[in-house]
C-alpha cells in the first residue's frame, strides 16, 4: 500500500498519517497478508524524517523530492503563488520546488499491479483544473 501525503507542514497529512497508523484494521491487515505500507512525499528527506519523529511512525516514509514517483503516478501539481504564500515555508528548502501530490493511496498487488485507488476528489478537481489552464 503507497499513500501519498503533502509535507510535514500539513496538519491534516499528519493526522491521516498517524490515524492510517492507528487503525486496528491496518495493523491486522499488515500482520495476516504480509502487506507493506509506505507514505511518500514530495519533501526533501530531512523533512520526512521530522513526519517519522512527529508522527511516531512505524512504516516506511520515503522522500520523492525528485518527483519521480509524483509523475510515474500522474499526481504531481504545481503550487499557485497565492497557496505558496499562505503555506509559507521555504519551497526550495522543502521540496525542491513549489510542488505538491494529490493526496492518494494505491493498493498494489505482489505482482506489481494496481488493485485499487482511492484519491481525494476536492485535490482531483484542483488537479483537472490546473492541467485544463495550462494546454
Amino acid at each position: 500500500m503507497a499513500s501519498y501525503y503533502r509535507d510535514y507542514w500539513c496538519g491534516i497529512c499528519s493526522k491521516h498519517l498517524s490515524n492510517f497508523q492507528d487503525s486496528l484494521y491496518l495493523n491486522q491487515l499488515i500482520t495476516e497478508t504480509g502487506a507493506s505500507v509506505v507514505a511518500i512525499a514530495p519533501e526533501r528527506s530531512e523533512y520526512a524524517e521530522r513526519t517519522i519523529l512527529k508522527n511516531d511512525l512505524k512504516f516506511s516514509v520515503l522522500s520523492d523530492s525528485s518527483q519521480s514517483i509524483m509523475n510515474s503516478f500522474g499526481v504531481k501539481y504545481h503550487v499557485n503563488t497565492k497557496a505558496q504564500k499562505n503555506i509559507g515555508i521555504d519551497w526550495k528548502k522543502v521540496n525542491g520546488g513549489a510542488i505538491l501530490p494529490v493526496p492518494a493511496t494505491y493498493i498494489i498487488g505482489q505482482d506489481g499491479k494496481l488493485l485499487n485507488t482511492f484519491l481525494h476528489q476536492t485535490f482531483i478537481i484542483e488537479l483537472l483544473l490546473v492541467r485544463s489552464f495550462k494546454r
